[in-house]
C-alpha cells in the first residue's frame, strides 16, 4: 500500500470537493431561483402600478367629460368621447365598457339638450350614471386586483 506525501488535511478536503461541489450548486440554485421569483413580482407589480395609472387617467377624462357636459354647455369635444371609449375596450372589462358607453350617450344627449329644465334633469341621470361607472370601475383600480 502506498502512503500519500499529502497532508491529512488535503487528503479529507480532496475526499469531501464531491459533496461540497453538490451543496455549493444546490446553492447557487437556490439563489437563482429567488432572484428569478422576486423579478417576477416586481414585474407583477409594475404591471400593476401601470395599469392602474392608465385606467386613473381615464377615470379622470371621464370625470371631465361629466364635468364640462353639466357645468360648461358647448365645451365638450365629441373627439374625447371616441377617445375614452377606444381605451376603455383595452383597460376594462365588459361590465364597464357597457357602462361608460351609456354614460356617453348620456353625455351627448345632455349636451345637445336645449331646455333647462329637462337638462336639469338629463345632468342628474348622468350624475347618476357616472356614480354607477365609478362603481364599476373600483375593482379595477386596486392594487391587489383583476389584471
Amino acid at each position: 500500500m502506498q502512503q500519500s506525501i499529502l497532508p491529512e488535511w488535503v487528503q479529507w478536503i480532496a475526499a469531501l470537493a464531491p459533496t461540497a461541489l453538490g451543496l455549493v450548486t444546490a446553492c447557487a440554485a437556490i439563489a437563482v431561483a429567488i432572484v428569478s421569483y422576486r423579478q417576477w413580482r416586481a414585474a407583477r407589480e409594475k404591471l400593476l402600478i401601470d395599469l392602474f395609472d392608465k385606467r386613473f387617467e381615464l377615470f379622470v377624462g371621464i370625470d371631465q367629460i361629466t364635468d364640462q357636459v353639466a357645468f360648461r354647455p358647448g365645451t365638450w369635444s365629441k373627439e374625447s368621447d371616441k377617445d375614452v371609449l377606444r381605451r376603455t375596450v383595452f383597460l376594462f372589462g365588459p361590465d364597464v365598457q357597457k357602462s361608460v358607453s351609456e354614460l356617453m350617450t348620456c353625455c351627448i344627449d345632455t349636451e345637445q339638450q336645449t331646455n333647462p329644465i329637462l337638462r336639469k334633469e338629463m345632468v342628474k341621470e348622468m350624475n347618476e350614471k357616472f356614480r354607477k361607472t365609478a362603481h364599476l370601475m373600483r375593482p379595477y383600480m386596486q392594487m391587489t386586483q383583476r389584471l
